[in-house]
């Protein structure tokens, strides 16, 4: 195997561009440790090549295996990624995937300077440590959730609503619904993630800032519930009675299937995002029904309804808010502002112009905000915490 063949599959790697056929070249050349020291010696040869302000993506050999291949040779948990600066920032000595409109692999050892979040009085924001979500009733009361112990906490209608522990409840329907009765689930911001099982086995996670609108018992042929922010949907397989959600102005049309909807009001599009089955995307009488297949997502202008379809993307970054991760694959900094604004309960404040710099990492959701905004550290975009306010700045 030449050195300019793994060149050229790990650039197409990076693009998003393997074939078929390369993609499966690439996974087992990355199964292969005979090929370990052409790797190494490409990126070494390259990484001088990198202009400063660059970001990059960090992952040991064993982690780019696991993403790459599925097959985790080490054993060991995926360790943490950095989003870092090109030529500020050096690592330890194994070989290290870097992503920055290239993939590389470096090894060097060097101090890491500094980090330069300033914390005024060294205050810090903490990750949601509880569930802070609310059940608004048909009657107009509201249950607080974390404040609840397990069990049943209320029947109405045909149906009872349980905790089952914390974050997650279940509607059991116990009979045919003579009437339909309406709940909304509220969770706010700075709260962890809920999760609700519906009365027809749907089951249905919500990100913070998210609400959800929902029948405790569905009547008659549809089934029918509507949503704000961002929820993650596992539908119950019913041929009969078709499952639609409503955002916006957009409906998604399913029979049973599993998909993700993030449609928050501060932001411009609306997106659908399919993981198994299929979904039909209407978004409103002058546009034409979209279908989409897994791995696909539809992006709906939520002013002029107007959708795209995007193919190949990438599920990991599309669920890490479910899965417990923040997951940056080339994003710009208001996006991740925002989302760290919903999780950590902060006000963003721009100090200046907003940076234009695109970002590559992941890092767990449990971290406190101080940790997530170091990692974001480098090309002249530095954050200042007072008290629940973060400052962008130059």
């Amino acid at each position: 195997m030449n050195e300019a063949r793994i060149k050229y599959l790990l650039r197409q790697y990076c693009g998003n561009a393997l074939s078929i056929e390369e993609s499966e070249e690439f996974r087992v050349l990355l199964n292969l440790n005979d090929h370990k020291e052409v790797f190494e010696k490409v990126i070494e040869d390259q990484i001088a090549e990198q202009e400063p302000g660059q970001f990059f993506v960090e992952y040991d050999y064993g982690a780019l295996l696991q993403k790459v291949t599925g097959i985790d040779k080490t054993g060991k948990k995926q360790p943490t990624i950095r989003s870092i600066r090109a030529r500020t920032i050096w690592w330890s000595a194994a070989a290290i995937l870097l992503i920055a409109c290239g993939v590389y692999f470096y090894k060097e050892s060097r101090p890491i300077p500094q980090e330069t979040v300033t914390q005024t009085g060294k205050q810090d924001i903490k990750a949601p440590a509880s569930n802070r979500a609310t059940i608004a009733l048909a009657n107009g009361q509201k249950i607080f959730l974390d404040s609840l112990g397990n069990g049943i906490m209320k029947k109405q209608g045909s149906a009872e609503l349980e905790k089952k522990g914390a974050g997650s409840i279940v509607y059991n329907d116990n009979g045919q619904p003579k009437e339909t009765i309406y709940n909304t689930l509220t969770n706010p911001r700075g709260s962890r993630v809920v999760d609700i099982t519906l009365a027809d086995g749907t089951r249905i996670w919500l990100n913070a800032e998210s609400s959800l609108t929902y029948p405790v018992a569905f009547a008659g042929k549809d089934r029918e519930v509507s949503i704000t922010g961002e929820g993650y949907f596992e539908v119950a397989k019913d041929p009969k009675r078709p499952f639609r959600v409503q955002v916006n102005k957009v409906e998604i049309e399913v029979l049973g299937t599993h998909f993700n909807i993030s449609g928050y009001a501060d932001e411009n599009n609306i997106r659908t995002t399919l993981l198994e089955g299929s979904v039909r995307i209407s978004s409103g009488d002058r546009h034409s029904a979209h279908m989409l297949k897994p791995g696909e997502q539809a992006i709906v202008d939520r002013t002029n309804g107007d959708a795209q379809i995007k193919t190949g993307i990438d599920l990991d970054e599309v669920m890490a808010w479910k899965n417990g991760s923040f997951e940056f694959n080339g994003t710009d900094l208001k996006t991740i502002m925002n989302e760290l604004a919903r999780w950590y309960d902060a006000d963003i404040e721009y100090g200046s112009k907003i940076p234009t710099d695109r970002f590559f990492g992941i890092v767990s959701r449990s971290s406190n905000l101080s940790e997530v905004l170091k990692i974001m550290e480098g090309a002249n975009v530095h954050f200042k915490i007072d008290g629940k306010k973060v400052i962008v700045m130059p």
